[in-house]
């Protein structure tokens, strides 16, 4: 049995954890034995993987307790928990402390995962945890073609400890509707609407001002036309403010965060993704609506490409280009032939890279290779 723990800053909802968590519930408990730890109080995901009943210790360095705080908590659960194996996101703090277990002989074994495209926000907190957890880690694992090149180029990790995993979706449970129209109906929409959505957390980085712009551009030309905003976060005073400026409060939804992903996606027509360069990598968002055969459109950031073909499975354009993003969608709006085709050919890309039981499977034998090398 590989005991494995699985240390975060906290476990919000966002792309990240989300995989993260498919990963924990995924393993087959007859050869890991997952535990969750969170610096900080363990948030909805965490609620989450309690619930189905893997072990989570939260607040081993809550606010107001100073940074060095965590070091006695954190070395107590590794006594207790006595893992064979650390794992941690990219997140600065958890690498910090991965590196810093990891030297002190707390751990015996410690890999990371990069969900992240662009550093440049907190530069010397991450270089400070770059510095504590690459060297001593056994791999650290890029989740795209041009992001393990990235994350070499970027962060300096040698080649040899790089390895690429594609995140993963339940297929069986992101599969595309014979019928869209029940799930208009259930999110209060005719059968005839067309639903153009976008699935983010509601930050800045995520710039939902280019969709709620894109809708202004269009709503004249498709009155049917409804622009959806499916997450929650702390732009949505400002996002609801432009949708009142630009008075396209009929047009442009915001549906909060959601549980029932599948059902959302289910009645959408066109997905859409507006991303910055800033730490977008292979949205797990994208990934769903792949598996939903939504035809997409996307920024040209991080390694979306490989996950919307342009051309074949939906379009990219150039980061805040929002003419070109608001006429792509127009493009399919126009035609539902092109849809349909880009969709079916969306779902079988899906079916060929993003399954989440190959996804899991190479995290188990990835774990099984460092703590039980040939």
């Amino acid at each position: 049995m590989i005991r494995l723990l699985f240390l975060e800053a906290a476990l919000g909802v966002g792309g990240a954890e989300r995989n993260n968590q498919r990963v924990m519930l995924g393993l087959d408990r007859t050869r890991f034995e997952p535990h969750v730890a969170t610096l900080k109080a363990r948030g909805p995901i965490g609620d989450e993987l309690a619930a189905s009943g893997v072990p989570v210790t939260e607040n081993l360095c809550p606010p107001g307790r100073g940074f060095l705080a965590a070091r006695g908590s954190l070395a107590a659960l590794c006594r207790k928990v006595r893992p064979n194996l650390l794992f941690t996101s990219d997140s600065p703090l958890p690498m910090l402390w991965g590196g810093w277990l990891r030297r002190k002989g707390f751990v015996p074994h410690y890999c990371a995962v990069f969900h992240t495209t662009n550093f440049a926000d907190k530069g010397f907190r991450r270089r400070l945890a770059w510095r504590s957890a690459v060297p001593v880690a056994d791999r650290i694992i890029a989740t795209g073609r041009a992001h393990v090149e990235y994350v070499h180029r970027t962060v300096g990790v040698p080649r040899q400890k790089m390895v690429n995993i594609l995140n993963g979706v339940d297929l069986s449970r992101f599969t595309p509707p014979e019928d869209k129209a029940p799930f208009k109906r259930k999110l209060g929409f005719t059968p005839d609407a067309l639903l153009v959505g976008i699935v983010a957390a509601l930050r800045p980085e995520k710039n939902h001002s280019m969709f709620v712009r894109a809708a202004k551009r269009l709503h004249a030309q498709f009155p049917q036309a409804r622009f959806l905003l499916v997450g929650e976060g702390p732009e949505r005073p400002s996002i609801e403010a432009l949708i009142a400026s630009l008075d396209v409060g009929n047009e442009v939804k915001l549906l909060g965060r959601r549980s029932d992903m599948p059902d959302v996606m289910s009645a959408l027509d066109v997905i859409t993704l507006c991303s910055k360069p800033v730490i977008e990598t292979l949205p797990v968002c994208l990934v769903e609506a792949d598996a939903m055969g939504l035809p997409a459109i996307s920024t040209r950031v991080g390694s979306v490409d490989d996950i919307v073909e342009e051309g074949v499975t939906g379009f990219l354009v150039d980061p805040d280009d929002e003419e070109a993003f608001a006429e792509r969608i127009k493009r399919l709006l126009l035609d539902p032939e092109l849809r349909k085709r880009f969709g079916a050919a969306a779902r079988e890309h899906a079916l060929a890279r993003f399954d989440v039981h190959e996804m899991v499977h190479k995290y188990e034998q990835l774990f099984e290779e460092i703590v039980k090398p040939s």
